[in-house]
């Protein structure tokens, strides 16, 4: 399983963490298929 995390502009680090972690725990200590895939979005011109 995959997981989309979207971080906004202006997010702070502690924020994000606690998504990540906890997903983290789930694959090494209950032995789940997950994937943490972190973006954002910048505009460029």
């Amino acid at each position: 399983m995959k997981v989309l995390l979207f971080l906004a502009k202006g997010f702070e680090t502690m924020e994000a963490s606690v998504f990540v972690d906890v997903m983290g725990w789930a694959r090494n200590d209950f032995g789940c298929d997950i994937n943490v895939v972190t973006c954002g979005l910048n505009n460029y011109t």
